[in-house]
């Protein structure tokens, strides 16, 4: 019967139109988990922004104080005294650490910061360029990432000393993130998690296969649950930290289940009327039969 090609037909292109919608509506629900890992990676990046700015108009203020100034220059760089001067400043800076090194580069006094005790900044790139005026670099220590600025204590035009301030990156920021993005992150010192925004064992282990794939590209990561990653570095040191991204895939699916479900109707209601007729066409033969 014409009529039941023509029903068939129906049913063979509503079911193409479907499968066609929905691998359009999945690409889409994908690329909206990729843009989301961009915006996290974009809001980190102002933050920090943000706090190297603070931090280096800190370094050149407080370089310039007489009490910084006069300690480094008379004291011989005397740890003692030059620790409680870097205590009286600590509160007024909002630093989470400050330190005084020589002209080469050597941390000889710090308050906050344990790790960079005793620590020669002298090959750093950041010392070079804080030669001419402040400067800012990452330094990863064994419990934390330390955005740091750095900025020259002259005696006339010769450099005699540096002054260090240090912010920590971690947890508060990707919880922040994570919050208003809906997108996980952790950073990483070589395979150590040293800092995450989220405290879920299921996470945390995701996010430690996210970085071990290290390549700044997006990778497929399975676990208690499947979620799409990226990581990035800190900067192109070999010791730099590395901050790997985690949101989970298809995370916009509830939203979208209204126009799911409108691709599927459709062939649903085909396939019952064809069901309906395959009935109808074998009563009417069975009835001839009998």
């Amino acid at each position: 019967m014409p009529w039941v090609s023509a029903a068939a037909v129906v049913f063979v292109l509503t079911t193409a139109a479907s499968i066609v919608t929905v691998r359009q509506l999945d690409q889409h629900l994908g690329e909206l988990d990729a843009l989301a890992l961009m915006r996290a990676e974009d809001a980190f990046g102002s933050l920090v922004e943000q706090q190297r700015n603070h931090l280096l108009a800190s370094a050149r203020l407080l370089a310039e104080d007489t009490r910084i100034r006069s300690t480094t220059m008379t004291t011989g760089f005397d740890e003692g005294t030059i620790r409680d001067v870097l205590t009286d400043l600590e509160a007024s800076s909002n630093a989470a650490a400050m330190a005084v090194l020589d002209g080469t580069g050597k941390v000889r006094a710090v308050t906050g910061a344990d790790g960079l005790r005793q620590v020669d900044l002298g090959s750093s790139p950041v010392i070079e360029a804080a030669q001419k005026g402040p400067a800012s670099y990452f330094w990863t220590l064994p419990d934390r990432l330390l955005l740091i600025a750095v900025a020259p204590i002259r005696s006339g035009p010769r450099v005699t000393a540096f002054l260090l301030l240090g912010a920590t990156l971690g947890p508060a920021q990707l919880a922040g993130i994570a919050r208003s993005l809906d997108v996980s992150g952790g950073i990483f010192a070589g395979d150590r998690l040293i800092a995450a925004g989220s405290r879920d064992p299921a996470t945390l282990d995701l996010l430690g296969k996210a970085n071990a794939f290290g390549d700044g590209a997006s990778h497929l990561v399975r676990g208690p649950f499947e979620a799409l990653s990226r990581v990035t570095r800190t900067s192109e040191s070999a010791t730099a930290a590395r901050v790997a991204w985690l949101v989970k895939i298809h995370r916009q699916s509830p939203r979208a289940r209204a126009i799911r479900t409108a691709a599927v109707v459709p062939v649903a209601l085909t396939a019952m009327f064809l069901v309906g007729i395959a009935l109808s066409k074998l009563r009417t033969l069975k009835g001839g039969r009998s």
